[in-house]
């Protein structure tokens, strides 16, 4: 009833990622979607799990894309939720009394609402319905680069204060799975979530002073320092190495 889609990063232009993604990370194309106000490349990688960079496409200062981005120039923005029933889930976010906003169910052919990063720990969380897959093809910018082999997903980390809202959000509402790590009690400050079988946030309590939200990406290749560092000057984000040898900035 759940799939854990993607990762949304906000950035000016998403062909500056490109290089990046595909011809370093071996990102595979998925799609570029258009309005008059904004627009969202996604990639995937090789279980499934996506990349969205979403992008303004409009002078609005209003839009949210353009004020993000005169906040934080990019950075991570959303995860997203695909459901099959979204009235289902509303009545049960009531029920678990998690506040929504912006409840858009006009369009059956895409129906959303949002939690709040106050109630998700720090980073906004998207469910939606959507009844048709959706794929475009790729533009000249990316099919013309070399790709390397796919890089594999292996987590997203997130920094938490209530473990009572990853209890409710997380896993009551959206079904993930709680896992123990292998050796840590039960009180220990990380754990993880599991969606999809292969797709994981680990929870990390953050220490005093330390806001909550969006921590890492993690993969399983061992990329060079300068790879990781364009990571976070392109997106935003922290990227994560885990084989001993990678690197982590």
């Amino acid at each position: 009833e759940v799939w854990f889609d993607h990762l949304a990063y906000c950035m000016a232009d998403p062909r500056d990622a490109f290089s990046l993604l595909r011809g370093s990370l071996g990102m595979q194309w998925e799609l570029w979607e258009l309005n008059s106000e904004f627009g969202g490349v996604q990639v995937k990688f090789s279980n499934g799990l996506k990349l969205e960079l979403i992008h303004p496409n409009s002078h609005d200062g209003n839009h949210f894309t353009n004020r993000f981005i005169s906040k934080n120039i990019c950075g991570p923005h959303h995860l997203t939720f695909r459901v099959r029933d979204i009235q289902k889930f509303l009545s049960k976010a009531e029920e678990l009394t998690i506040p929504i906003i912006q409840a858009s169910l006009g369009n059956e052919l895409w129906r959303e609402f949002f939690i709040h990063p106050k109630e998700a720990e720090g980073l906004l969380i998207q469910v939606a319905e959507c009844p048709v897959l959706k794929a475009s093809t790729p533009p000249t910018e990316w099919s013309e680069l070399s790709a390397v082999a796919p890089c594999n997903f292996l987590r997203i980390e997130h920094f938490f204060h209530n473990s009572e809202n990853i209890e409710r959000i997380f896993c009551r509402l959206l079904g993930g799975t709680r896992e123990e790590l292998s050796g840590v009690s039960k009180s220990s400050t990380q754990f993880n979530v599991r969606f999809n079988e292969d797709r994981i946030i680990r929870f990390i309590n953050a220490d005093e002073g330390q806001q909550p939200g969006h921590h890492s990406l993690v993969i399983g290749e061992s990329v060079s320092a300068d790879i990781a560092s364009a990571f976070v000057s392109t997106l935003g984000g922290k990227l994560v190495v885990e084989p001993s040898g990678g690197y982590t900035l």
